[in-house]
């Protein structure tokens, strides 16, 4: 059984979530663990049809989401 190898979107907050599918599924990554700033994921925004469009754009690219990053967000509380 294989592992998948992902990669953590903070770093690259800077640039729009479509952007970043391409150059992760170019870079060989199965999947993302989705930072809670820039667009990537917005916690606020986490309603049903927010989360099937995520899936969708990821699902575009064969990548899939297995964690989302709220280390901002927590800090908050």
């Amino acid at each position: 059984m294989t592992r998948p190898v992902t990669l953590f979107t903070g770093q690259w907050a800077d640039l729009p979530l479509e952007t970043l599918c391409k150059k992760a599924k170019s870079f060989g990554y199965d999947g993302l663990e989705l930072a809670c700033w820039g667009d990537h994921f917005e916690v606020d925004k986490a309603d049903e049809n927010y989360c099937k469009e995520k899936l969708a754009l990821l699902g575009r690219y064969g990548l899939k989401v297995y964690s989302i990053s709220t280390h901002l967000v927590g800090q908050a509380v």
